[in-house]
């Protein structure tokens, strides 16, 4: 490159095309020297220590590379109070005033929804931090990342990506004083990549894990589960930094008061974003279990009798199938009934979806229309 140039007069002058720099440039890892870039350095606003933990923990989260030296942060509406937590912490590099939603329709489903996103401007730090991430093309895991981790960090990163499942300890011990179940979603990642989360945790934390096989459409994913017996010694790790917003990950009286607010809007967004099928048992098993779960709480809300469909003797086939009390199935509102396999309500599914394959309306129509 040439010093004082921008990228189109060096493009002009040497007859390449300024996309074929770009990608040179990006590939080899180089810098443009030309005027853009000596301009950025002059007003360049270098990361704060505590930006850069909030950074390096978003990125094991949500997100996602914009350009080699760019992030862009994205969340849903129903998260965007978190959202626009890391804009106010970005604020200095962000390159929007606010936040910007985005419209968008699924394709498969008809469905049409809004997301809210913001950018970093092209920075240094943050281009450190991609090309750790990305350097190999798709996004990895080093051990240089993991020592940039803090507590902070991996608070960020639970919030983000982390499960915490109650009713999985409840299950097996009947007691909900026991521990819950603390996971990380880390599908998207290699085998390789999780063993040395597992390995750093153990060593930098002295935090055992295990792993668990997840099936995907695609072949085989795995989720990092801190092992019962260091439970304790992982919440109080990131207790100080989890925002009031996400109490509900690491204190079950907050779980189950999210669990019976949640507005039956949000939770029909959940059902309307799946696709529309010929059958239920064609769906992914994230998807079943989002709609299982969004059609059970929306139906909580105005009493289950009103499902249409229901036999007379409800009662004794939820017991029969759940093998739980129907009047605890009311209350608790953290009922996962996916993962009890839940037959009677799939197959109630399968005839909603039939009906709108058949009647070729969205599944929103069909569900507001009980067209099925």
């Amino acid at each position: 490159y040439e010093s004082g140039l921008s990228l189109d007069e060096i493009a002009a002058k040497h007859k390449i095309a300024r996309d074929d720099i770009t990608y040179l440039r990006q590939l080899f890892g180089q810098k443009n020297k030309g005027a853009k870039f000596i301009e950025r350095k002059k007003t360049e606003v270098p990361l704060t220590q505590r930006q850069k933990e909030i950074l390096y923990g978003s990125m094991m989260g949500d997100a996602k590379k914009m350009s080699m030296s760019s992030v862009a942060f994205k969340q849903g509406k129903s998260q965007k109070d978190y959202l626009l937590w890391k804009f106010k912490e970005f604020k200095s590099v962000a390159s929007h005033k606010s936040l910007k939603a985005e419209k968008y329709i699924d394709k498969r489903s008809e469905y049409e929804g809004e997301t809210w996103r913001f950018y970093t401007h092209a920075n240094t730090d943050v281009e450190r931090c991609v090309k750790l991430f990305y350097g190999g093309g798709k996004k990895g895991i080093n051990e240089t990342i993991l020592k940039e981790l803090t507590p902070l960090s991996i608070a960020v990163w639970y919030q983000d990506d982390g499960v915490t499942d109650f009713y999985h300890r409840f299950k097996k011990e009947k007691n909900w004083n026991s521990s819950p179940a603390y996971i990380f979603c880390t599908e998207s990642l290699s085998l390789d990549d999780c063993k040395k989360i597992q390995e750093w945790f153990l060593d930098e934390y002295k935090i055992e894990t295990k792993l668990k096989e997840r099936k995907l459409l695609n072949g085989v994913g795995y989720r990092i589960q801190i092992k019962y017996l260091f439970v304790d010694k992982f919440v109080d790790l990131i207790r100080p930094y989890i925002l009031p917003m996400f109490q509900y990950k690491i204190n079950y009286n907050s779980y189950v008061d999210s669990r019976k607010g949640k507005e039956t809007q949000y939770v029909l967004d959940e059902i309307f974003s799946c696709p529309l099928g010929s059958d239920f048992s064609d769906l992914s098993i994230k998807e079943q279990e989002k709609l299982i779960e969004g059609f059970v709480f929306y139906y909580q809300k105005a009493g289950i009798e009103s499902l249409v469909g229901l036999p007379d003797n409800w009662e004794d086939h939820m017991s029969s199938v759940l093998n739980i009390n129907p009047e605890n199935l009311l209350k608790e509102d953290f009922i996962s009934f996916s993962n009890l396999g839940n037959k009677f309500l799939m197959s109630h599914f399968s005839n909603f979806w039939k009906a709108s394959a058949k009647g070729g309306q969205s599944p929103k129509e069909v569900f507001e229309n009980k067209a099925y």
